[in-house]
């Protein structure tokens, strides 16, 4: 029982996220336990006025809602745990979670003084690579050095490089240069070795849900509602992923 509560005081899981998301929330949730079901984190949702109600999630509720920087120093303050993994609110699960090699990972970023282990590697560690681990440094000079795709971070590493007049993209960029300090310890699991795999490139962009993750929720039994957001269409779809690839996409993007 020690051991256990020693694992569940170390780290924590926080979603990020904001009552115009609320739709989202019933799909992340449904898929997040549906993969990890023995999560041994607590899991907190941070939002502003409204929270999701779920036996295992904890609300950070924020009243008067202060922005994307300010909501998050408020909630990472709040939360005990030295260590945090953060969501957002659209990375929907698509594989089963490996507990045993997450508790692991947790424990590497404690004993090794790391600031940062990005969990999904885009992109992935450049160097000193631990293959028993599976994970390596990301380089001083790496682009988006700092990105908030979902990683473990030391707690007072995160809360030194957020700047609470910076957008959530501001803090990738300008973020990235300020972790190019090198007291911060940057690193990432290997190309190709997520611990935490969700749909690629997040679920929803600008506002409107991506055809193949509402593909993907419609096969958990999961219906996403096109009157609350629009659902990206299947030509649409099919164009983006046709961009995507090199060559095709070079003509396609003189032509559109």
């Amino acid at each position: 029982m020690q051991e256990t509560n020693a694992i569940h005081n170390e780290c924590a899981v926080i979603v990020s996220s904001c009552a115009a998301y609320q739709d989202v929330w019933d799909p992340f949730f449904r898929l997040f336990f549906e993969y990890w079901p023995d999560c041994p984190y607590d899991i907190y949702l941070v939002s502003d006025k409204i929270g999701y109600s779920h036996p295992l999630v904890k609300n950070i509720i924020i009243e008067n809602d202060m922005g994307w920087p300010r909501n998050t120093r408020y909630a990472v303050e709040k939360i005990g745990a030295p260590y945090f993994m953060m969501f957002m609110e659209d990375f929907l699960m698509v594989e089963k979670v490996d507990t045993e090699r997450v508790k692991k990972l947790v424990e590497y970023v404690r004993e090794k003084h790391i600031d940062y282990l990005r969990l999904y590697p885009t992109p992935g560690p450049d160097t000193n690579f631990d293959k028993e681990m599976r994970v390596g440094e990301i380089a001083l000079d790496a682009p988006y050095r700092l990105s908030l795709m979902t990683a473990i971070w030391k707690k007072d590493a995160f809360l030194e490089l957020l700047h609470d007049d910076e957008t959530i993209w501001q803090m990738e960029l300008l973020g990235s240069e300020r972790a190019r300090d090198p007291k911060y310890r940057f690193w990432s699991v290997d190309t190709g070795q997520p611990a935490i795999a969700y749909v690629p490139s997040t679920a929803i962009k600008k506002g409107v849900w991506r055809y193949d993750a509402v593909m993907f929720c419609k096969k958990h039994g999961i219906v996403i509602d096109s009157r609350t957001r629009p659902i990206e269409t299947r030509d649409a779809y099919i164009r983006r992923r046709l961009k995507n690839l090199p060559l095709i996409g070079r003509v396609l993007r003189r032509l559109i």
